[in-house]
C-alpha cells in the first residue's frame, strides 16, 4: 500500500508530493494522459487516486495540485475533471477483474512472495470478457472518454 509522501492543504488548494526513487520515462510514456506527461501509468493512477481521497475528504479544496518528482524529472499538474473520468475507468476495470476473478498473469512466480500475496488464491491468466467495458488495453478504454486528447 501506497502512502502519499506530501500533502499541504493551503486555503482551498491541496499540494500532492509524490517522490520516485527512479528516473522518469526519457519521453512521454504512453498515451493515455490528456496531454504529454514524462510520468509512468501506475504512478499517475497512485496520484490520482490521493487526488480522489483529498477532494473526497476535504470537500472545501477546489483545486489540487499534484508534482511526481523522480530521480531526473519532477512532473506537476493540475488534476481536472478528465483525470476523475480516467480514474474511474481504471477503478471500473480493477473492480471487474476482482469481480470477476481475474487478475493478470504474475510477472515472477515466487512461493515466498505469492504466499504473502493478498490475490493468491484468484490469481489466474487473464480472459477475455465483459460485454460492457470489454477487455480491449486501458489505453483503449481510456481514449473512448468524451473531449479526451
Amino acid at each position: 500500500m501506497g502512502r502519499v509522501d506530501g500533502l499541504k492543504i493551503c486555503g482551498d488548494t491541496a499540494h500532492i508530493v509524490e517522490v520516485k526513487s527512479r528516473y522518469a520515462p526519457p519521453k512521454p510514456y504512453d498515451k493515455l494522459t490528456p496531454y504529454p506527461m514524462r510520468i509512468y501509468t501506475n504512478d499517475l493512477i497512485q496520484v490520482l487516486a490521493y487526488a480522489y481521497l483529498v477532494k473526497t475528504n476535504y470537500p472545501h479544496v477546489k483545486t489540487i495540485v499534484i508534482t511526481v518528482k523522480y530521480r531526473d524529472h519532477e512532473e506537476t499538474f493540475t488534476y481536472t475533471p478528465i483525470f476523475d473520468r480516467y480514474l474511474g475507468i481504471v477503478v471500473e476495470l480493477y473492480r471487474k477483474m476482482i469481480i470477476d476473478r481475474l487478475l493478470i498473469e504474475p510477472f515472477y512466480h515466487s512461493p515466498k512472495k505469492c504466499r504473502r500475496c493478498v490475490y493468491r488464491d484468484i490469481c489466474r491468466k487473464l480472459e477475455l470478457i465483459d460485454e460492457n467495458l470489454e477487455w480491449r488495453s486501458l489505453e483503449q478504454n481510456i481514449q473512448r472518454i468524451p473531449g479526451y486528447r
